[in-house]
């Protein structure tokens, strides 16, 4: 479930919930005994119905390159 609120020169407005979904994939590799350091790409869409009669939906795209670094 997604939903968006926007504030813009104070005034606030929400969606109503909608349908989300997020895909990552990612790999780790061990850089040393301890640490170890990754990257994934992620890819995240929703799709949410505005507040009001005849209102539009809101659809999103969000595509993303993250990174990690890990210590065991």
């Amino acid at each position: 479930m997604t939903r968006l609120t926007t504030t813009v020169n104070g005034t606030s407005g929400s969606t109503d919930a909608g349908l989300g979904a997020k895909i990552a994939v990612g790999k780790e590799w061990w850089m040393g005994d301890h640490w170890g350091i990754g990257v994934a790409g992620q890819f995240s869409v929703g799709s949410n119905p505005d507040q009001g009669t005849n209102a539009p939906n809101w659809t999103t795209i969000t595509p993303a390159l993250a990174f990690s670094a890990s210590f065991n």
